[in-house]
Parts: structure tokens; sequence; C-alpha cells
């Protein structure tokens, strides 16, 4: 501290006008190894979309089993290839590269269908989730200035009168004439893959744009730290009007995983939910700290936690959260995950260990931790 006092006092001698906050406080050493802490550099290999990732694992595990809800379950080649007759679907409504396309549909194997549809027509997506508002859908298409929507019957009506829509049950003959081969690539890495909205809790909404790169970095450096080879079994349990869940869906569907999409009843009830991770085999969720302290407060807690990873993201994680998951299942680890919408998912990650748990003081939160692969992260003041 002495030492940065006398670089902060003679600095302030060279210029006595500089505000505080841009006077040098470092020595040239240790702005150098702050800068080596952020060598994060990785080399994924030639820049890729999601589309171009989740089609790889299409062609090494075309027969295993990709997604599943309830008692409906696809192959990789079957979720590939209705995915591709959506798309066509799209197409011929105009839709491409440049468009951003609402999607409003319960959660299910439909969705995950549409979701890859779009993206493979070039487009984006806009996630509407059904739980919201008539209101507040309307506003969201109006501010993305979405005119298509993926929708169904049930939803559709609950959009305006402005916006087109493509309800794939009332439309299901048809997209199901459609061709299901490939349609090749019409996306590259700069192209959008989603817009999510923030919550508007500082003011009106904002729309966060995301592109393909961002999002295959981000999929690539987390499967990366969480090992992921291909077979592990996924549930889904948060919406997709938040990144949140991101990480499962992108991590199996991309990583060659199998992906159990929970619907919004089962996940909001540890009875529920306990009953398709007990029932599935479930080795990994991803899901908020309050979400898992709720969910694993009652009978049959320990059905909730998965057989090796519950990721935790979207708000401070307190060691409580992690004590009490790890204490109702032997083999389970924590994976604190942080990051803002804007940095795509997030980026910063630190495995929460519990031993040594009855020494700190309660309340006491895990660390935010390291930056994945190709992110760099700083401390800093208000001033920047």
């Amino acid at each position: 501290m002495s030492s940065h006092f006398e670089i902060l006092l003679e600095a302030a001698v060279d210029n006595p006008q500089a505000p505080v906050n841009q006077l040098e406080l470092l020595t040239a050493a240790e702005r150098r190894e702050l800068a080596a802490w952020n060598e994060t550099s990785v080399d994924f290999g030639p820049e890729a979309t999601v589309t171009e990732l989740f089609e790889r694992q299409v062609a090494m595990r075309g027969e295993a089993e990709a997604v599943c809800s309830g008692t409906e379950r696809l192959t990789y080649a079957e979720l590939d290839r209705r995915a591709n007759q959506l798309a066509r679907r799209l197409l011929a409504r105009g839709v491409g590269s440049g468009h951003l396309v609402g999607l409003c549909l319960e959660r299910g194997v439909e969705l995950v269908v549409s979701l890859l549809a779009i993206l493979k027509s070039g487009a984006a997506y806009l996630p509407l989730d059904p739980q919201l508002p008539d209101a507040r859908l309307q506003l969201l298409l109006e501010r993305g200035g979405c005119s298509l929507v993926v929708t169904d019957l049930l939803h559709g009506g609950r959009l305006g009168e402005r916006v087109a829509r493509v309800a794939i049950d009332a439309e299901r003959e048809a997209i199901a004439r459609e061709s299901g081969g490939g349609l090749g690539a019409r996306a590259g890495g700069e192209d959008l893959a989603y817009v999510i909205f923030t919550s508007g809790s500082t003011g009106a909404p904002k729309g966060v744009m995301v592109e393909h790169r961002q999002l295959a970095s981000y999929v690539r450096a987390i499967g990366e730290r969480l090992g992921l080879g291909g077979g592990e079994r996924w549930a889904h349990v948060s919406t997709i009007g938040a990144d949140l869940g991101n990480t499962g869906l992108y991590g199996s569907l991309c990583c060659g995983g199998v992906l159990h999409v929970v619907g919004w009843e089962a996940a909001r009830s540890a009875r529920g939910l306990g009953e398709v991770i007990e029932g599935e085999g479930i080795e990994y969720v991803k899901m908020t700290p309050s979400q898992a302290w709720a969910l694993t407060s009652g009978e049959g807690a320990e059905r909730v936690v998965p057989a090796k990873v519950l990721v935790l993201g979207g708000e401070a994680l307190r060691w409580e959260v992690v004590e009490r998951v790890t204490g109702l299942r032997r083999g389970c680890r924590v994976l604190n995950h942080y990051g803002p919408t804007e940095t795509t998912v997030g980026v910063l990650t630190e495995w929460a260990e519990a031993e040594g748990g009855e020494e700190r003081e309660r309340g006491e939160t895990v660390a935010v931790g390291r930056p994945l692969g190709n992110v760099r992260a700083w401390v800093m003041d208000g001033g920047g």
C-alpha cells in the first residue's frame, strides 16, 4: 500500500489537474501481472454458428436421443428433420437472414423444434414466455420489430393484430409435407441468434442482441469447463425468456447430450421436478440459487438434486445453498456461474466445494470465479 501511495503522489505532482481516479496507482510489473491473469485465449477451431454445432452432433449421433418432454421423444435425426421442415415453411413466409421472429410456445419438444427452425432459416428469435401478460408480450413484439411469430392456436390470439403467425398445430400437415433435408448455412458468425429483453427494472426494457459467434464460443467454453463429451442428460427448467436456461439448452444440443424439457408446472414443484430427475436419470440442471433453495426445502428434496452437476446462476450464491445441495446428494457438484445477459449467458465460473462450511459465517457468498475461455474480467471502480 505504501508503494502504491508513492506512485499516486508522484502521479499527482506530475498531473496536478487530473482527477484522482485517472492517476496511476500500479507499477508496470503489476499491470503486466494483471494482463497475464486475463490471458484466456482459447482456439476452438473455425468460427461456427450454433446451428453448425448442432448439425455436427446430428451427423455423429443421428439415432441417439436428443430431446424429450413427457412421452414425446426425438432423436437427433428426427429433431433435425422436423426443424428443417419448419424452417422451409418460414422461408416460404419470407423469413430469412436479418429477420427477428417471435417465439411463443409452451415448454416442450415443439419449442425446441421451432427454436432450431428459426435459426436454420437464418433468422434470429425473440423468446416470448407464455406466462407473461398479453400487454407485455405485445410490448416486446413492438419493441423487437417482429412481423412474424411462431406460436400455436392457444397463444396466437394473445399477440395482437399487427403480427403474422405460423401456428404449428394449425399448419402441422403443411409443415410435414416440406422437405426435411438440410438447408445449408444461412447465417454466419456475425448474424444474430437471439434478442432477449431485460426485465426493465431500471426503466424501459432493452433488447440484448447476441450473435452466433458469441453463443457458439460460450457453448464450447462451458462444455469444456463442465467436461461435456456427449450423452449427458440435462433437465431444462427455465424460461427461454431469459438466457439462464441456455446453458443446458445449447450445452446439450450442441455437445451431444439429451435435453429433457420440463413443463412449467412440474419445474415449479419439488415433487414434479423430482419425478423427472429421478425417473430420467438427470445428471445436469441449471437454475437460480433461490429456485434451488425453495425446491430443496420440503419432503423428497434429495430427488430434485441431479446426479452430477447443479449449475447455479442469476443471483449471488450463498454457501448454505451449496451445503444443502451437496448434503442431499453425494457426488453432486455445484458450479457458480455468473454473467449478465450482455456477456452471453455467463462468463465466470467457480466450483463451490462445500468442505469447511462450518468455518464460514452464515450468509457468505461463493466467489463468482474465473473467466471462461476468450473472456476477460476486470474489477473496476465507478470511473472504470
